[in-house]
């Protein structure tokens, strides 16, 4: 079973990331990604505000048990659409780089985790990545 904790009770999310959420949702399931949030204490995600990571983390558990793991991938591809990212990003090393860029920009105070390029190897096609983060962001990005 995914475990959806906090490294630290003290992080926050902002508005943005929160944001994913609805916006991942399809239209006719809106509310209930709405719903969903508020039962957790997050109403009205604005852009520039901060949420209590917790708060968002229990969100996500009750979405992987109402709507499954596809509709977690599925936020999980919003995510560069909603969230903030760095500018600049030309080739796939930047923006492998800015993973870490990205997830510092949206996440504040405490234990966060990281993101590290540890390898990248243009012609072999690989790279290798070193993650500090939680098991949602794993199924995320994976």
């Amino acid at each position: 079973m995914d475990q959806y904790k906090a490294f630290d009770r003290n992080v926050e999310v902002n508005g943005e990331t929160v944001a994913t959420i609805i916006n991942a949702f399809p239209e006719y399931l809106t509310e209930h990604a709405i719903k969903i949030l508020k039962m957790h204490g997050i109403e009205n995600a604005i852009p520039g505000e901060w949420y209590s990571q917790v708060n968002w983390l229990n969100a996500f558990a009750d979405i992987s048990r109402k709507f499954g793991d596809n509709t977690l991938f599925e936020i999980g591809k919003a995510i560069p659409a909603n969230a903030k990212f760095p500018n600049n990003i030309e080739t796939l090393e930047d923006a492998l780089n800015s993973i870490d860029k990205a997830y510092q920009m949206n996440h504040r105070n405490g234990e966060i985790g990281f993101y590290k390029l540890v390898n990248f190897n243009e012609c072999e096609k690989n790279a290798l990545m070193h993650c500090k983060i939680l098991t949602l962001a794993n199924l995320i990005v994976a």
